[in-house]
């Protein structure tokens, strides 16, 4: 089904965001109220710290192995056995040997399972994402919405630990209006899950903050910490499409006028997030969530505000791309999970339903939608195959050119591998890379294709890989 032609869902109309979820009660205005003196408190603390020289900063770009796990992918259970069949078929080509699976309250538990039971047998990592509904999450001082936590966590524990070794609390608590979280809400939720996970030898990551929100992130950790909450790693849907490009500064973090003083560029964000857990005795940070959403139809979608934050299906490939290749190199995350693996605006897989979840997926997704026959691939799908089967696996040795041009060494085995590009603009002359060239060096494209490259060979915002 071709993207320019999708067919129209039967879902309601979008709402707006400060709409979606809203709970007008006295009690629900003075926690969040408390929950952003808590965010003062807390992120006060953090910047003395930092000013006395107590955070622990990653050093960028450092010689390091990447853990096996690296490259993860965000995908639900199917509802049919042949949608099933098709998008295990695309985990397994890509090669990723980690999925993140959301299950909450609504899930049909038994087909939650039975994916879940598929990935584990195929010799597959599980990180599991439980998820409260929003009517739930904003009562957690409520006696029977954590009766119905415990009851929702409890078998899901008993049965999936030992295999399951990682569960994820918290769906984008920094977003009130998606998830109904307060801070003493999602603290509550993460208690009740650490009371119930402590038999089970099981490990706990959070809070799943939703896209850069440092002192959001702080916020919830330090009161995390207060209430003797501990996880074993920190998370984040850590999205930089408002930037474009992921090397490009994001303007919406400090202002268009000093983005190039902040420099918050992705590599940096990661950083920061690093450093945050560290400071909080977190060890392991995850990017559990990301994406770019793609242009699509007759009409180019645009945003005054964000211009490049919807991209050409090429360009989506492109920055997949370069968001692994620049988290593998910089060794600030653990792990990178795309996803989900389908959907019409942001899949590797066009599932061709034109549905706008509300909220979104970014919050959760509980099944695939649509029909087997209906699916297309995409050149992301490519694009993330080659940059895992160059990069599994392999040891990071040393960032040749960490700004434009772009050109990253690992060692996988006993080959090395350059991974270089171009972010500067179309219409802007390419810079050359010709060092690397030589008899003996292989040159593949961003898909994986053999190239003929000679010296001096221009680069491009597609990436190639350089092996020898």
């Amino acid at each position: 089904m071709p993207d320019s032609q999708p067919p129209l869902s039967d879902s309601p109309p979008l709402l707006k965001e400060k709409a979606r979820y809203a709970d007008h009660s006295a009690r629900y205005r003075w926690k969040r109220a408390a929950g952003y003196a808590g965010l003062a408190r807390g992120n006060a603390a953090f910047l003395a710290r930092a000013a006395l020289g107590r955070v622990e900063w990653p050093v960028l770009f450092q010689p390091h192995e990447l853990d096996a796990r690296f490259f993860g992918l965000n995908c639900p259970p199917s509802p049919t056995p042949e949608l099933e069949d098709l998008v295990f078929g695309a985990i397994r080509e890509i090669g990723v040997r980690t999925v993140r699976v959301d299950w909450g309250y609504e899930s049909d538990g038994l087909l939650a399972a039975r994916w879940i039971e598929r990935l584990l047998g195929a010799g597959i990592d599980v990180l599991l994402h439980l998820v409260q509904p929003s009517s739930d999450a904003s009562r957690m001082d409520s006696r029977d919405a954590r009766g119905r936590w415990i009851d929702f966590l409890d078998p899901i524990f008993e049965r999936f630990a030992g295999r399951v070794r990682c569960f994820e609390i918290g769906s984008t608590p920094n977003r009130h209006s998606w998830s109904g979280y307060t801070i003493r809400d999602y603290v509550a939720a993460c208690r009740i899950a650490q009371e119930s996970a402590a038999p089970h030898a099981v490990e706990l990551a959070g809070p799943n903050t939703s896209d850069f929100a440092p002192y959001f992130t702080i916020g919830l950790l330090d009161a995390c910490r207060r209430a003797g909450v501990r996880f074993q790693a920190m998370t984040d849907n850590l999205f930089v499409d408002r930037a474009g490009a992921p090397e490009a500064y994001d303007p919406s973090v400090a202002g268009r006028v000093l983005k190039n003083v902040a420099r918050l560029d992705l590599v940096r964000k990661e950083a920061v997030l690093a450093a945050i857990g560290r400071t909080f005795g977190i060890p392991r940070a995850y990017c559990t969530y990301t994406s770019y959403t793609l242009n699509l139809g007759g009409e180019t979608r645009k945003s005054r505000k964000r211009p490049d934050r919807y991209v050409s299906p090429e360009t989506y490939a492109d920055y997949l791309a370069r968001y692994f290749t620049l988290s593998a190199a910089a060794g600030a995350l653990a792990r990178v999970y795309w996803g989900n693996v389908a959907g019409y605006y942001k899949g590797l897989l066009n599932d061709g339903v034109r549905h706008r979840p509300d909220p979104p997926t970014a919050h959760h997704k509980y099944t695939n939608l649509g029909k087997a026959d209906d699916y297309e691939r995409r050149p992301a799908l490519a694009a993330f195959r080659h940059v895992v089967q160059r990069l599994q696996g392999a040891r990071f040795l040393e960032a040749l050119s960490a700004r434009d041009p772009f050109v990253f060494l690992f060692q996988r085995g006993e080959t090395q591998i350059a991974a270089a590009w171009s972010a500067k603009p179309e219409g802007e002359e390419a810079p050359e890379v010709e060092a690397l060239l030589g008899p003996r060096v292989q040159a593949f494209s961003r898909d994986g294709e053999p190239l003929d490259l000679k010296a001096p060979a221009r680069l491009t915002g597609s990436p190639v890989y350089l092996a020898w």
